[in-house]
């Protein structure tokens, strides 16, 4: 994941269907105009989503995805029409100052959720990470996908109450290892399915992470597939 460096920039977020805002923080190495770039965690599929930068003239700009440069994004906004699940992604902007200095902003994962489906399956970008240890789950891992949400979009996603049954699921790859956090610390992890034992659930929302025990590592966006949870 590409890192911001901008001092005094922020992500924010900017939705067709929602007009929220979250902003985040970034270090302060390197001192920097003020910037804001739109920011969005998580966008249903079909959503039209601007990425928009706030910055004093005589500045020029570079829109990324994943790392890679976007061909002709070099304007302040960068709009996604009718997004689909290969349209989410690591987005940042490279922008140079009026002294020709670049700086990078803070990085924004866009996540694609889709409700149109049979069940609530969300979209997020894989990560080239080796960890883990050789006992118990998830063990060794050469990468991973983290599903997550802001703490101001509800941390993570609700179970719904009208079920007893409440699971998250690789629906592509056997012997993927899938981890369940709660809000309230609760913790599981299994072999391509995980299901909360406890009913009803003890957190009120639930983040998730998908781990790949062997390469390679996809390189798309990488589906969960969440029964029993709600948008």
């Amino acid at each position: 994941m590409m890192m911001g460096i901008a001092a005094t920039a922020a992500l924010l977020v900017s939705c067709s269907s929602d007009q929220t805002t979250t902003k985040v923080p970034t270090n302060k190495k390197t001192k920097a105009p003020a910037a804001h770039v739109d920011n969005v965690e998580t966008v249903l599929v079909g959503q039209n989503v601007t990425l928009q930068t706030k910055m004093p003239g005589g500045v020029q700009f570079q829109w990324l995805k994943n790392g890679t440069p976007i061909p002709g994004a070099t304007d302040k906004t960068l709009t996604l029409t009718d997004v689909q699940p290969a349209d989410g992604g690591f987005f940042a902007a490279d922008y140079k100052n009026s002294g020709n200095k670049s700086f990078m902003s803070p990085t924004t994962t866009v996540q694609v959720m889709a409700t149109n489906l049979s069940v609530l399956t969300i979209y997020a970008p894989p990560q080239a990470i080796i960890g883990g240890s050789g006992t118990g789950c998830p063990g060794m891992y050469v990468g991973l996908v983290n599903y997550t949400k802001t703490i101001a979009n509800g941390w993570g996603w609700k179970p719904d109450t009208n079920t007893t049954t409440h699971t998250a699921c690789d629906p592509y790859m056997n012997g993927t290892k899938v981890e369940y956090l709660g809000k309230s610390a609760d913790r599981l992890c299994d072999t391509n399915c995980v299901t909360i034992t406890s009913n009803p659930p003890t957190s009120t929302a639930y983040r998730f992470t998908i781990y790949f025990p062997t390469g390679p590592v996809p390189t798309t966006n990488y589906p969960i597939q969440l029964p029993g949870f709600l948008p």
